[in-house]
């Protein structure tokens, strides 16, 4: 939820005392041109602590109108419009990266039933939204949510290329095996962090499914992946066997 530069949305990261009082996006900007390197930012959407806390009501919440584990913020509140967008371009005008890697967070999709989600299906279905699958529209309101993050995602990447068309932009998280929709126009490549546990078992299933979308991508691993049923540091060692 922080930001490492001196924004105006009052969610700065503070140097810890004794820093030089530096703006390490610049200096990172001003050493990556000098390399010959492509500069770009990276940011995170949709999971937000800090706005989690600050702004509540910009967090998707299930049935009983309490927020999900992951306090994930919802697509269609007023935070893209209030924070996302404009911190954006404020980045845009101030470092003038060649690209975003965003963190897309589509991992965080459930039904949401903050007052956003209910007004627009109220809108568009004149009735109140399902409260669960026994509903006959649960299907749809499932697809509501997909919808949603699809024109979330598309909408941030025609701001930005609205401002500055050559910008690359990079998806973390959309448009593998979770995602079966096609990548908006505007996105340049793809990106997939694999699971703590299995993780080479995914590697092989993600890879077949992103090549296919005719964009680069990568897969990303945690210090902690490992190939068998658990995380790395969290299991029985292996046995010792005779060389």
């Amino acid at each position: 939820g922080y930001v490492p530069y001196p924004t105006s949305y009052g969610n700065g990261l503070e140097l810890p005392i004794g820093w030089p009082d530096m703006d390490v996006l610049a200096l990172c900007g001003e050493t990556a041109r000098e390399l010959g390197l492509r500069f770009l930012l990276g940011y995170a959407t949709l999971v937000d602590h800090y706005q989690a806390d600050y702004r509540p009501g910009w967090m998707r919440v299930d049935s009983s109108f309490n927020p999900y584990p992951h306090r994930a913020l919802c697509p269609n509140s007023g935070y893209i419009e209030e924070l996302l967008l404009p911190q954006l371009d404020e980045l845009l005008q101030r470092y003038q990266p060649d690209g975003f890697w965003l963190d897309s967070e589509g991992w965080t999709l459930a039904p949401c039933y903050c007052s956003a989600c209910e007004n627009e299906w109220q809108m568009l279905k004149e009735r109140s939204a399902p409260m669960n699958r026994r509903d006959s529209l649960w299907p749809e309101w499932l697809e509501f949510h997909r919808d949603s993050y699809q024109r979330y995602l598309g909408r941030v990447v025609r701001y930005l290329h609205d401002r500055e068309p050559e910008l690359v932009i990079a998806a973390n998280g959309a448009y593998a095996s979770a995602h079966r929709e096609d990548p908006p126009a505007g996105i340049h490549r793809l990106t997939a962090e694999l699971s703590a546990a299995y993780s080479l078992r995914q590697a092989g299933f993600e890879a077949r499914l992103l090549d296919a979308r005719a964009l680069p991508w990568d897969l990303l691993s945690w210090t902690h992946c490992s190939a068998r049923s658990r995380p790395a540091g969290s299991q029985p060692s292996l046995p010792v066997y005779p060389k």
